[in-house]
């Protein structure tokens, strides 16, 4: 059994929920207060079924959300207690503003960086340039 997307419909619904951070096809991000009301919910043990029933407690219709997305969501809470985070979506890869793309740009035309699979990393040239002069502060200036 494969791993569930979320619909457009889902998505909608969702994005309008004050207790949900973010939503996309593939991920759904819970609030931090809403992660820490589930994890007390589910004391002491943090089973799938708890948090299965935490959620239909709490509105979520179970037959949307995906069977792994609980499972993952009870044993991240085994491990620890949800840890204090801002509820400000830092990124959203659907939406990369004009100024990111500028700066993109701007470090591109520096020659030190290259286009990467996942954004833009540090050239060859540049690599080998602070390889060398590491090396060269190591063997001839100490």
């Amino acid at each position: 059994m494969g791993r569930k997307h979320f619909t457009k419909e889902q998505i909608e619904k969702y994005s309008k929920d004050p207790r949900v951070k973010l939503i996309t096809e593939k991920k759904m991000i819970l609030t931090y207060e809403f992660r820490l009301k589930l994890w007390e919910e589910t004391l002491p043990n943090h089973s799938g079924s708890d948090v299965r029933t935490a959620l239909e407690n709490n509105g979520f219709d179970i037959k949307l959300l995906c069977h792994y997305w609980i499972c993952d969501l009870a044993a991240n809470f085994r491990k620890k207690k949800p840890c204090g985070a801002k509820n400000e979506v830092v990124y959203n890869p659907n939406t990369i503003s004009s100024v990111d793309k500028t700066y993109d740009e701007y470090l591109l035309s520096t020659g030190k960086f290259i286009r990467g699979r996942n954004g833009i990393k540090f050239s060859e040239d540049f690599i080998q340039e602070i390889y060398s002069i590491i090396i060269y502060q190591q063997f001839y200036l100490s």
